[in-house]
Formats: structure tokens, C-alpha cells, sequence
């Protein structure tokens, strides 16, 4: 009796690890704290980077690790109906929509984290001198 009990749970276990998004939501943020060290931003945050980028602004060294962040999930149903059997069939899709999210640190220290264009609308003055070469890096110069 214990055997498919165990072949139950692992069974579980698997499919749970298994459908774990490859992006981050906003319920994953909540966590960040300005000053927090990489390690720390990483071991809270339950993917890796995308990608990791050196940028220098205004005499500042920068560290940036680049996230997919889920922004907007679309859910659409179709019904299909097959005369000759009489059988009705639906299909239910989901569309995940994401966008580029930044975790910006100087000195090995989170300073700021967000979307491209929030670094140009934050109230601090060295994030918004930094702001036009991460839409550089980001936007203009994206491959």
C-alpha cells in the first residue's frame, strides 16, 4: 500500500516542479529590498537571470541582471462541435505576456529595480542620469 502512495506523491511533486513559469511575477518582487547583496536578490527570486550587463553612467559603475517579469496573462476558450459524433470539444489556452524587468546594482549592492522606462521616472536623480543608457542597452541597441 505504501508503494503507490510514494509513486502518488512523486508523481505530484514532479508536475509541481515541473510547471513553475520561466518568468517572474509581481508576487516575486515583494521581497527586494534596496542594499540587498546579489546573492541575497537571487536567493529571494525564484528564477536566474536572463542576462547580465556592465554599464558605467556619470562615473558609476553598474551591474544589471535582466529578468522576464510576467505582465498580463490572456485566458481564451473555444468550443468545438463535431456533428457527425456529437461531440463537443474545448480547448482552453493561456497566453503569458512579459516584459524586461532590471535589477540594478553599484558596488554589488541592489540600488534599483524595475521596468526600462521606470528608471526614467523614479525621483532619483542618479537613476534618471542612468536611465537613457539603459534604454540604450535595452531598446536602441537590443540585437
Amino acid at each position: 500500500m505504501r508503494y503507490p502512495l510514494f509513486l502518488a506523491l512523486s508523481a505530484t511533486a514532479i508536475l509541481i516542479v515541473g510547471c513553475q513559469p520561466d518568468f517572474l511575477t509581481y508576487n516575486n518582487l515583494h521581497k527586494l529590498q534596496k542594499g540587498m547583496t546579489r546573492a541575497q536578490v537571487l536567493e529571494e527570486l525564484p528564477k536566474s537571470p536572463t542576462n547580465t550587463r556592465s554599464l558605467s553612467a556619470d562615473g558609476h559603475s553598474y551591474t544589471i541582471d535582466d529578468f522576464p517579469l510576467q505582465t498580463a496573462q490572456a485566458k481564451s476558450k473555444t468550443q468545438n462541435y463535431n456533428g457527425y459524433t456529437g461531440v463537443t470539444t474545448t480547448t482552453r489556452t493561456t497566453t503569458d505576456y512579459t516584459n524586461i524587468f532590471l535589477c540594478l546594482f553599484e558596488n554589488g549592492r541592489l540600488r534599483y529595480w524595475g521596468m526600462i522606462g521606470d528608471f526614467s521616472k523614479t525621483e532619483d536623480v542618479q537613476m534618471q542620469s542612468v536611465a537613457p543608457s539603459i534604454y540604450n542597452t535595452y531598446i536602441r541597441d537590443a540585437p
